[in-house]
């Protein structure tokens, strides 16, 4: 091949390659999304054709379901229980989580706690007095959480008072 055949396909090539469209031209993606030939490669927590939708929103709502608490003597108690999963706003990675009874007629509230999407559920009640009729008491515990749209499931270990009785909790619930 003699040189001027070799400059023109060089040349030839260079001109091909430069007419050649960029896929990604007239795509938009969102929060912090890539485009790559053409497609949106999202970030964590978001989804959709251009990585606009929250995954986590999906799960927002109330589950109700039935707890299983075990105490450290190895004697059981199960009651039904209601968990409630909301946005945290400065956050995409985290829900807030409120456990109620929905027989409570006291009016005293729930559990509050936070939910860490990570690959692991993991949640984190931070120390907090719950109000009982039968006597206040504090809580402390961390475990891990398992949902889909429709069903939830989690296992906790919770550290009730200033004695450091631990309690372990398992629960199963749909939407």
């Amino acid at each position: 091949m003699n040189l001027k055949t070799t400059f023109l396909a060089v040349v030839s090539t260079l001109v091909m390659a430069s007419c050649a469209t960029d896929p990604c031209k007239d795509i938009t993606c969102l929060n912090e999304a890539t485009c790559s030939d053409g497609t949106c490669l999202c970030t964590d927590w978001y989804e959709g054709t251009d990585c606009g939708a929250e995954q986590r929103t999906k799960f927002f709502g109330t589950y109700s379901g039935n707890v299983v608490f075990t105490f450290s003597d190895s004697t059981t108690e199960s009651n039904p229980w209601d968990i409630t999963i909301g946005s945290v706003l400065d956050s995409v990675n985290h829900f807030d989580l409120m456990i109620t009874d929905p027989g409570d007629t006291t009016g005293l509230g729930g559990i509050k706690g936070k939910l860490i999407t990570n690959a692991a559920g993991d949640v984190t009640f931070d120390p907090q007095v719950i109000q009982d009729p039968d006597g206040d008491f504090s809580i402390q515990g961390t475990g891990f959480f398992t949902i889909t749209q429709t069903y939830s499931a989690f296992s906790f270990e919770w550290t009730i008072n200033d004695d450091g009785e631990t309690i372990t909790t398992s629960y199963t619930g749909t939407k």
